[in-house]
């Protein structure tokens, strides 16, 4: 039982908002390319295939990291850092959540699979951005983003350039409050030598954060419009912008665990965004 709770904690099963904030743009993207005409057992198998990756990203991400995450308060009793997990074990369950995502993916279409191989490089190379890549986040942002462009692959059997829009728009999201998840680990990260662009950013990261929401806003916008939707979508995002009120109150602490609440407030925020779409189409 405990060894079952070990390989739970691994893949952050007790923590869910990876996974939505993954799923949200995916599933904006799947409103979007199919005019609303949404089915259920589409939605489910984008929602399984999420949840893997996710939980694929989760063990590859912690087997490369194992050395640092023991110097890291948040991170040092995690499977794997503590010894817990060995990372051959680790290593293997890694390659059976891919197969069982590479499954998924192939259900949903050769091109999607095609596409899928290449969000599995992203997912593996990240970790090693750390290292060498003074802006990982980016890195980050490609690969969580590109479910976007897997959802208008299956509709569409390419990507059209409003699919393209979203994901560079998805990418600035994903940036942003990736920057912000960095900022709790700003003081570990420092002393171990890994690179984010909290550290990046340094004394501008909370501007640098505001711009890319400003640009996400906006973005969703030239979306909307690409893709005809309702007038009242646009007040949804003016509504929506009333978040980056919240955001600034939280920067503004520049306190570790305002900084991680603005975090985990994107899993709603995308949500709405999700509702805004799905009313608007």
């Amino acid at each position: 039982m405990n060894l079952m709770n070990d390989y739970l904690q691994l893949i952050r099963f007790d923590k869910p908002i990876g996974t939505f904030l993954l799923l949200w743009p995916t599933y904006w993207a799947m409103w979007l390319a199919s005019n609303g005409a949404v089915q259920i057992y589409e939605l489910s198998l984008f929602f399984f295939g999420t949840f893997i990756m996710r939980s694929a990203g989760c063990v590859i991400n912690d087997f490369f990291d194992r050395k640092i995450d023991i110097h890291i308060e948040r991170t040092k009793s995690r499977p794997l850092a503590s010894g817990r997990i060995a990372p051959s074990r680790a290593f293997i369950f890694f390659l059976i959540l891919m197969l069982i995502a590479a499954t998924i993916a192939a259900m949903l279409g050769i091109e999607v699979f095609r596409f899928a191989l290449i969000g599995a490089c992203l997912t593996i190379i990240y970790p090693l951005c750390k290292r060498f890549l003074r802006a990982p986040q980016a890195v980050l942002g490609l690969a969580f983003a590109w479910g976007v462009p897997m959802a208008y692959v299956y509709y569409h059997g390419f990507v059209p350039f409003e699919g393209w829009v979203l994901y560079l728009v998805t990418f600035f999201w994903i940036v942003a409050y990736d920057t912000a998840y960095a900022l709790v680990d700003i003081e570990d990260d420092l002393k171990v030598g890994v690179n984010s662009t909290a550290i990046l950013f340094g004394k501008y990261a909370n501007i640098t954060m505001m711009a890319l929401m400003v640009l996400f806003l906006l973005g969703l916008s030239y979306v909307g419009y690409l893709n005809e939707l309702e007038h009242f979508y646009y007040a949804l995002i003016a509504i929506a912008s009333i978040f980056l009120i919240y955001l600034q109150n939280q920067f503004a602490q520049k306190k570790r665990s305002a900084y991680f609440k603005s975090f985990k407030a994107h899993g709603y925020y995308g949500a709405f965004i999700l509702f805004s779409i799905i009313l608007a189409i």
